[in-house]
């Protein structure tokens, strides 16, 4: 399980047919069990000094879509200074089934097939904020890597 926290919202536009909307997030490094912990109750606690996927390295990615992620939030814990608790909240309209649901799994969607869940599901309705501006990115603009060769020269 991963921990981080929102830090931007991308909306990816494909020609006003669809659009995909990302989370750039900061992730606690959980692979080194620097950044969590387990406290005496049984809490889970993060600690966001410790982070991975910071994009010093071309593979970190910071993305994921809003489908792959649980709502938390984050209490400060003030006996362990700089870790926070970790609260998982149940979302508003949603109702627990009973145990025989649990074993329900539920498929993440493919980005190819997201333009036709919208169209046939919810009858070309749009998902996403059309009251904030949104930034255009150039793509031909060519990221350097820190420690690339040319940089060197």
């Amino acid at each position: 399980m991963y921990y981080g926290r929102i830090i931007d919202i991308i909306e990816v536009d494909y020609y006003n047919r669809f659009s995909v909307v990302l989370f750039k997030c900061e992730w606690v490094d959980v692979t080194r069990g620097k950044g969590v912990q387990t406290d005496k109750y049984g809490l889970n606690l993060v600690n966001f000094s410790h982070q991975i996927h910071k994009g010093d390295k071309v593979e970190d990615d910071p993305f994921v879509f809003a489908n792959q992620v649980d709502q938390v939030f984050y209490i400060n814990d003030h006996i362990n200074e700089g870790w926070s608790v970790v609260m998982k909240m149940k979302p508003r309209d949603v109702f627990d089934m009973g145990d025989e649901w649990n074993d329900v799994e539920c498929d993440h969607y493919h980005v190819s097939t997201v333009a036709e869940l919208f169209n046939n599901a919810y009858n070309k309705k749009s998902w996403t904020r059309r009251d904030q501006e949104g930034i255009t990115v150039d793509a031909a603009t060519i990221y350097t890597c820190p420690n690339s060769d040319e940089e060197n020269e």
